[in-house]
């Protein structure tokens, strides 16, 4: 932790003021201001205190400005006083007093601690030489528990402490305080700084047993109910209630629900929103308490339509911004400001962060003044601050520490360049060097990559987007007097989107990812390749054979069996199909004889004709079979036809041969031809 010096305390209380200015004076609908006044010291009485002037020369509006005022303190003691602010509007009506403490210090302190007649006590700003804490009794100055600096040394008016582990195991249950004060380096402890914490029991009796003696000390109970009310209190119970966010109160610490509260019934102006919580003993808690403002969304920004209020006018938007240090430009004539969200285009507006180079002004305070331009082009009043330079002869740590690129496609190859990391060293001629840092094993995946000295970073393995999108590293930038800054960054990976078979699946979603009927788990099971739609995890059917020969005799009925065909497939449970292969389309030459032929799926091959022995004894068929996954063999058999004797008139010639089938001395082509 650190303690502002006088300085900063006053740069905060300027800047605190101008807000608590701002923020009490911007509703619509208020009276006008017609007068404003200040006092140090003893009230002298409404309108009696000194004159303040505003800003643009008339009071006239809700919303008003001061002009600079330069206060003499001339007649006023070293040490804290309180000025006291009210203004009076068109009503008559003075509004209550606004009070900014403010201290009068010696603004050439005798830094040397010479030359001090009369004054010896009053010293410039000293540095912290000592740090030390307490809790409960006080063990006076010097024999509390020593606190270290942040940096090795007390040597600055500015210090940060480490962080302290603070032991409670010999505390009571119950709040303390803790107790903290600084030497500086003339010998002088500074007041006590008193920061309260609580000790409870990291393990209550939940159930509320085994307490005798002390069985008022329950367990943490856990909340039951929530209720909220604004205005008039309902009594316990009757508020509007408020829901869970996890569906059910059942814990000890527990978050409501977002809930839009109506505010349409209203009236503009601050209200209380008041929430207590019961616990599941019946008990209710305190009522917690949150002021919030109703203020007219819609103000008539034209400033019209209101009579009788037309000094009323609409909030305007803020256009512009600048600052300056020490002595004013004017109007207009300071340093830009440029707003966070690349646009003056609000009423409330944030700048973005501005480093004031200093090294042009000389050592010791200095004044900064900001001031914004609304819509209207109407300049405001200046909000200043002071801050002070001081004289630095040691190094500067190394500031700024960014990645110009944090992403990179998956699947590039190991040492592909991701971005380069980049720092601003205050200290001129310095080299910067950029490695990674593990601090007690925080950062596990630094492995993954590669950083050059320079500050380029690598990839030191391939990423798969599906598998892990985002990772973490740690890198620190070091000087040449070691230096160091840190910082955590992610690194990001972006998809590529894969479909290999282009079937409008992305492959890591895509379960057959070469679109050949077979999921990939299957294929690499199988040993084929999951990206080659010719690599399946099917077998083709093999040995596809007649059982017996193919043969029938001449004169069979068609339908008759000529044989059975079988086959083999390596795959276990595959179902084989058979059948006749299509030859439509070929010439009479070159077709087969498929067609005097049909085939059963189980491989039975029967006739589809009536065949004569002596006109042709043998057919030639083509026949396949195929497996459930359609892969097919096939194989070209021959069909014998064999004959049957046949002698009409049993004279000892085959008819074939036997010109005179009936012996009745006609040829059976007279026959025939008669």
């Amino acid at each position: 932790m650190s303690f502002p010096s006088l300085v900063d305390q006053e740069i905060r209380k300027v800047f605190l003021f101008s807000l608590f200015l701002i923020t009490n004076f911007c509703f619509a609908n208020l009276g006008s201001i017609t007068q404003s006044e200040y006092f140090i010291g003893t009230d002298p009485g409404e309108g009696n205190g000194t004159s303040l002037s505003p800003a643009d020369g008339n009071f006239s509006h809700s919303v008003e400005s001061i002009l600079d005022t330069n206060l003499s303190v001339a007649s006023l003691s070293l040490g804290t006083h309180i000025l006291n602010i009210r203004y009076k509007d068109d009503n008559g009506t003075c509004g209550e007093i606004l009070k900014q403490p403010f201290t009068v210090f010696n603004p050439s302190p005798d830094l040397n601690q010479t030359g001090s007649t009369g004054n010896s006590n009053l010293y410039g700003i000293s540095n912290i030489a000592t740090s030390e804490y307490f809790i409960g009794t006080d063990p006076g100055e010097g024999n509390g528990t020593s606190l270290s600096p942040a940096d090795g040394n007390f040597s600055h008016s500015l210090e940060a402490i480490l962080d302290t582990n603070l032991s409670v195991a010999s505390l009571s249950l119950g709040t303390h305080i803790l107790n903290i004060r600084y030497k500086d380096d003339n010998g002088t402890w500074g007041e006590i700084l008193k920061q309260p914490f609580t000790v409870f029991n990291p393990s209550p009796d939940l159930n509320q047993s085994g307490t005798t003696g002390n069985y008022s000390l329950l367990g943490i109970s856990n909340i039951a109910t929530a209720e909220y009310f604004i205005g008039t209190d309902p009594g316990e119970g009757n508020a509007t209630t408020l829901p869970p966010a996890d569906g059910n109160f059942s814990h000890s610490l527990e978050a409501i629900l977002d809930t839009n509260i109506s505010v349409a019934n209203l009236s503009l102006g601050t209200h209380i929103l008041n929430i207590r919580y019961k616990d599941d003993n019946g008990t209710w808690g305190e009522i917690l308490k949150q002021p919030f403002t109703i203020f007219n969304p819609a103000p008539d920004l034209n400033q019209s339509g209101t009579t009788g209020n037309y000094s009323i006018h609409g909030i305007s938007n803020i256009a512009a911004a600048e600052y300056f240090i020490d002595a004013d430009p004017g109007e207009g004539n300071a340093t830009s400001l440029t707003p966070a969200d690349g646009n003056f285009s609000h009423s409330l507006e944030s700048i973005v962060d501005t480093q004031i180079t200093v090294s042009t002004l000389s050592l010791g305070i200095h004044q900064i003044g900001i001031r914004y331009q609304d819509s209207n082009g109407t300049w405001g009043e200046v909000l200043k601050s002071n801050f002070k330079v001081e004289a630095f002869t040691g190094n500067y740590s190394p500031t700024n520490l960014v990645l110009d690129n944090n992403s990179i496609f998956e699947n590039r190859p190991v040492g592909s360049t991701i971005g380069t990391f980049t720092a601003i060293d205050p200290d001129a001629n310095n080299t910067l060097t950029y490695s990674f840092i593990d601090n007690n094993n925080t950062s596990p995946q630094n492995n993954l990559f590669a950083l050059e000295s320079n500050g380029t970073l690598k990839t030191a393995s391939s990423f798969d987007y599906e598998s892990n999108n985002t990772y973490s590293i740690r890198v620190q930038v070091k000087d040449d007097h070691n230096a160091t800054t840190e910082g955590n960054f992610s690194i990001l990976i972006t998809n590529i989107i894969e479909d290999f078979d282009g079937d409008g699946t992305e492959d890591a979603y895509d379960f057959d990812d070469d679109n050949d009927g077979f999921s990939d788990s299957a294929e690499i099971a199988y040993g084929s390749n999951p990206l080659d739609a010719n690599s399946t995890a099917n077998a083709s059917p093999t040995d596809i054979n007649a059982s017996t020969p193919l043969q029938i005799a001449e004169n069979q009925t068609i339908g008759s069996i000529v044989g059975q065909l079988t086959a083999t497939d390596p795959d276990a449970n595959s179902t084989l199909t058979f059948g006749l292969v299509n030859q439509g389309g070929q010439s009479p030459a070159d077709a087969m004889d498929n067609h005097l032929f049909s085939m059963d799926s189980n491989g039975t091959l029967k006739t589809a004709a009536v065949f004569d022995f002596e006109s042709n004894s043998s057919f030639t068929v083509n026949a396949k079979v195929r497996d459930q996954y359609n892969v097919t063999i096939r194989k070209t058999f021959t069909v014998q036809i064999t004959n049957i004797v046949e002698d009409f008139d049993s004279d000892g010639i085959e008819d074939a041969n036997d010109p005179d089938d009936d012996n009745d001395g006609f040829s059976d082509t007279a026959e025939l031809a008669y």
